[in-house]
């Protein structure tokens, strides 16, 4: 951890200017004839002091994990299997003291996962397409505000009519983005009032592993089942 810093004037030192910065980075990877698999974890920690406002200090957190594999023929009637995952939380903090003034939180994930059928020469069926998250929270003490955008892209890459016993593919589907909103009311130390608003947009969209392609006995799903539209919701959260 630096000291404050000096500076050629009367007092020496700017006030409240000392900084601590604290990072690491680890990964590994195994690499075998028939495919390989690896991953990395990072992190950096930072506390600076605001010179202009004594007292205050700004601590930031940020960590991610990253995974990437293949593997050939893992199975006799398979090709090969990729896949993909990345997750990342950023914190903010504005302290004052010992007290947390303001609190920012950034999360993000991306998931990508591939197959390939090489009896039948096609995708594996039932595997969903790249998609990717990012939220973000902010809070004032007894106030917390946050918004999610999740985005799928389109998947060409399906199997009509294979699948499990959970589900069909039933073919291709659009790549869609949607929006949502929350935010809590701390009431008392063990109370608080959460409210938000889902598929703030009100998009029409359906996933790829759609709830209509639900196996049911005696039942031949054809087409997929939208997911719910705009969603306005509220909770009263009691800790004990």
């Amino acid at each position: 951890m630096s000291e404050d810093v000096k500076v050629p004037l009367e007092e020496g030192r700017v006030s409240n200017s000392a900084t601590e910065n604290t990072s690491g980075s680890l990964g590994a990877s195994f690499v075998g004839s028939r495919g390989f698999f690896g991953g990395n974890a990072s992190m950096f920690d930072t506390n600076y002091g605001i010179p202009s406002e004594e007292g205050v200090a700004l601590d930031m957190k940020q960590r991610r994990l990253d995974l990437k594999g293949a593997i050939r023929e893992p199975f006799s009637a398979f090709r090969g299997v990729r896949l993909r995952f990345g997750v990342s939380h950023y914190e903010h903090r504005e302290l004052e003291g010992d007290e947390v003034g303001l609190l920012i939180g950034l999360l993000g994930l991306d998931t990508y996962v591939r197959g390939q059928n090489k009896t039948d020469v096609l995708p594996l069926a039932q595997l969903p397409p790249l998609e990717a998250r990012v939220g973000i929270q902010y809070s004032t003490g007894r106030w917390l505000e946050g918004a999610l955008a999740r985005a799928a892209a389109a998947q060409d890459r399906y199997s009509l009519n294979q699948g499990n016993t959970m589900g069909q593919d039933l073919g291709p589907t659009a790549g869609f983005s949607v929006f949502s909103l929350n935010g809590s009311w701390r009431i008392a130390p063990r109370v608080d009032l959460r409210m938000g608003a889902d598929n703030l947009f009100n998009k029409a969209y359906a996933e790829f592993i759609s709830r209509g392609g639900a196996g049911v006995p005696g039942f031949t799903p054809t087409t997929r089942v939208n997911e719910p539209g705009r969603m306005l919701w509220l909770k009263l959260g009691l800790r004990y």
